[in-house]
């Protein structure tokens, strides 16, 4: 069950569609021919789009109806020199029978959607039926996808599929050096209070070394997670990267924690580890130090962000805890959602990106699984709260983490867990 609120009033619609522009972006963008530019207008009001429109530049509006016919793209830049920062902000969108929203797929650009407005005065109970109307005049913040709508939020970022690097491992240990460094057991030396097998040897808390060269697709202002090797999960940590040089990662806050890293384990056979019969062994068994004997105990380093961001307001006076939604009906006709990050929005966004699929079963519409769906809390945040083990959903499970960042919604990954940016099938 859920509240819902009532917002009457006159709905001061612009359709766009008059005046369509051809006109393109001075910078070359993957916006079809035959699609119109949008402007946006003066002061913000609710638009109707009725035909196939591109948005390429920051944008505020309020409400969005995509009619059928109608499409709304956000394209991409085609050079990563013409890479921009779109913000776009709207009160709610509704796609209709036969319309589309869509962003990307992005790789140069950036983009953040975020929903506005506060909670009504006058809430309602919303039976979410199959008689509910579509759009519902319950519905006033976020994404409604109506019986036939099509929604694809298309990000590349840290997506595997599309060369993206969503998650490495340390390399090297990572932490304090004053702290976590080698002991110097001289005389009129005191040792550091905490000796730790394989020390640091960072040049100080902000620098780690990973194995892979994740420059490419990870840039600074990025934010990542560094798992846990200890037996705390509360000792992963979120840091902001500062600069990437090679498989070397500087971050704006220093690391609290200790965080073991070494070389890879050998894998297969070996022809010169052998036992005391000159029987070939699996190669780790001759491991030594540097690769921690063959044990795979390295920490793993995970990208939180990505190139699509949808958020809200929530937080702001008279919009505290009234984040947006994505509700999607039943008979959509696509929903398609990868490389994506959700922020301060409701937990019904969650749901209905692990539920859509009972929808797809009474629906004629396609569903393409995501591949990268990553609901996080601004990464500042450090407590935690303890969640449910995981959800069980038809044919698939959908792995949980025993803790995450307090609000940060049933689908990040967390200590211990490899952020990875598909769902993870397993058998029942």
């Amino acid at each position: 069950m859920a509240m819902r609120t009532y917002c009457f009033g006159v709905l001061l619609a612009i359709v766009i569609g008059a005046s369509l522009s051809s006109n393109r972006a001075a910078a070359q963008s993957t916006c079809p021919a035959s699609f119109a530019q949008f402007t946006c207008p003066a002061v913000p009001s609710d638009v109707v789009i009725g035909h196939p429109m591109c948005l390429e530049a920051n944008c505020v509006l309020h409400k969005v109806r995509v009619e059928r016919g109608g499409e709304l793209l956000v394209p991409d830049e085609t050079q990563k020199a013409d890479a921009k920062k779109i913000n776009i902000s709207a009160t709610a969108i509704f796609i209709k029978d036969g319309g589309v929203f869509q962003i990307g797929p992005l790789t140069n650009n950036r983009l953040t959607l975020t929903f506005t407005g506060p909670r009504s005065a006058q809430a309602v109970f919303d039976p979410d039926g199959p008689n509910d109307p579509c759009p519902s005049t319950h519905f006033d913040k976020g994404i409604e996808v109506c019986r036939g709508g099509t929604l694809n939020l298309l990000g590349t970022k840290g997506v595997p599929a599309l060369g993206g690097t969503p998650w490495t491992y340390l390399s090297a240990p990572a932490g304090d050096p004053a702290k976590y460094g080698a002991i110097n057991m001289q005389p009129g030396h005191t040792p550091t209070p905490t000796k730790v097998a394989a020390p640091v040897t960072q040049p100080d808390a902000q620098t780690i070394q990973i194995t892979a060269d994740v420059s490419a697709d990870w840039q600074p202002g990025d934010w990542i997670v560094i798992g846990t090797t200890n037996f705390s999960p509360l000792e992963t940590e979120f840091v902001q990267i500062k600069t990437i040089v090679g498989t070397t990662l500087t971050f704006n806050q220093p690391l609290k924690y200790y965080h073991f890293g070494s070389l890879a384990p050998d894998t297969g056979l070996s022809a010169t580890c052998k036992d005391t019969s000159g029987r070939a062994l699996p190669a780790d068994f001759c491991d030594g130090s540097d690769k921690n004997y063959g044990v795979d105990e390295r920490a793993e380093v995970e990208l939180i962000s990505r190139n699509i961001i949808v958020t809200s307001d929530a937080g702001q006076a008279e919009r505290e805890h009234w984040g947006g939604e994505i509700k999607i009906r039943a008979q959509f006709a696509q929903v398609l959602v990868q490389g994506v990050q959700l922020e301060n929005l409701s937990p019904n966004a969650a749901t209905a990106l692990t539920e859509v699929e009972k929808l797809n079963v009474q629906s004629r519409g396609r569903l393409l699984r995501p591949v990268a769906a990553q609901i996080v809390r601004p990464p500042a945040a450090q407590v935690v709260r303890p969640v449910a083990a995981r959800i069980v959903r038809p044919r698939y499970a959908y792995a949980k983490p025993d803790r995450m960042p307090e609000n940060a919604g049933p689908l990040l990954s967390m200590p211990g867990a490899k952020l990875r940016d598909s769902y993870r099938k397993t058998r029942r």
